[in-house]
């Protein structure tokens, strides 16, 4: 097997627990770009690890998804709106990143 998803997915998960402990720590627009390159980062290992469709798919699914839901909540927070919904984007991105990391390392492990 190539080692570049191997890589890519170890800094993954290297930026995934770094954006967990500077969102812990209220720094949500690092956070934020942390999240951003997580994204790009698990491009490679979810196609290497699932192939191309279903890897696409959940990173549509798994990050994409969610991460619209984010940019309306901070819509919402930017116009003093506190809708208690949008607040679950949170969570549903941490969510959804996790299952993404557990699922691409099952598919490169197998």
């Amino acid at each position: 097997m190539d080692p570049a998803p191997l890589a890519c997915f170890a800094g993954a998960t290297a930026v995934l627990a770094a954006a967990c402990a500077v969102y812990f720590r209220g720094r949500f627009a690092a956070s934020a770009l942390l999240g951003a390159l997580y994204a790009g980062l698990m491009v490679l290992p979810a196609r290497a690890g699932l192939g191309t469709g279903l890897g696409t798919t959940l990173l549509a699914l798994l990050l994409g998804l969610p991460s619209l839901f984010l940019l309306v909540h901070v819509i919402d927070l930017r116009r003093g709106i506190f809708l208690a919904p949008t607040v679950y984007a949170i969570p549903c991105v941490f969510i959804g990143a996790a299952a993404l990391w557990v699922t691409t390392g099952l598919g490169l492990v197998w």
